[in-house]
């Protein structure tokens, strides 16, 4: 089941994660686990990993589109820390996590 993100601040901002079930499903997050969005776009598939993960568990969030980085900042407040974002293009994932 598809779900909408829509941003407080700016409702223009809204972006549908696509098989989000079927992803945490596939992945069976554990807490302390550490994951990858590498695609991190409205943070669906992040807060879902999050949420799966908890109390301890740590996700990387990475995008190339600065909106979405700007509008995933208050998930990574309200996450204290087990949400990292990176702006960044896939092809420099290497970079962001060395």
């Amino acid at each position: 089941m598809a779900k909408t993100w829509n941003s407080s601040s700016d409702a223009a901002f809204s972006l549908r994660s696509v098989l989000l079930q079927e992803t945490v499903a596939g992945l069976a997050p554990v807490p302390g686990g550490v994951y990858l969005d590498a695609t991190f776009g409205g943070g669906g598939h992040s807060r879902a990993l999050l949420e799966a993960s908890a109390p301890d568990g740590t996700v990387l969030g990475l995008d190339r589109d600065a909106e979405a980085i700007r509008h995933g900042e208050a998930l990574a407040e309200g996450a204290k820390g087990r949400l990292i974002l990176f702006k960044s293009p896939m092809s420099r994932l290497t970079a962001c996590l060395g």
